[in-house]
């Protein structure tokens, strides 16, 4: 989803979870807590289900036709956290949010787990006369090593 017109993408969360409601519950709280701290974010997105099937043997010995079939349910969602810039109020927020997040939100729903991802655009530029307080690199010339 593209950011408002504006606005860039400043951080990004991926909520995983093996139940849908942890994963609805854990995003109402982040969408509501990131409004009262006046972030702007993209609302929750949902990813396709990772399906894990797998199958067991119901006796361990005799009858080996026998099969006990599983299926785990990964459900994901992602939501994107958007400011003005990388530098200011914005970004200062974000990450006041995001500590927030850490320590409060994901201690209250156990069974999610989440991943988060800052962006900055900024372009980083070297010093004029950075290069010059190094010398140059010289290749390392290969040793023989006989055993």
């Amino acid at each position: 989803m593209p950011p408002p017109r504006g606005m860039l993408r400043l951080a990004q969360i991926k909520l995983n979870s093996y139940h849908p409601k942890f994963l609805t519950d854990a995003g109402n709280d982040v969408l509501s807590t990131a409004k009262h701290m006046n972030i702007a974010t993209s609302g929750l997105i949902p990813l396709p289900t990772k399906k894990h099937k797998f199958s067991l043997l119901k006796s361990a010995f005799v009858h080996k036709g026998a099969w006990r079939q599983f299926q785990n349910d990964e459900h994901k969602r992602v939501l994107e956290l958007y400011g003005a810039s990388a530098v200011g109020q914005d970004a200062t927020n974000v990450v006041h949010f995001l500590r927030y997040f850490e320590h409060t939100i994901m201690q209250l729903h156990p069974g999610c787990s989440a991943r988060v991802m800052l962006f900055a655009d900024e372009a980083l530029e070297a010093a004029e006369g950075a290069r010059a307080q190094f010398p140059p690199i010289q290749p390392i010339e290969p040793i023989d090593v006989q055993r």
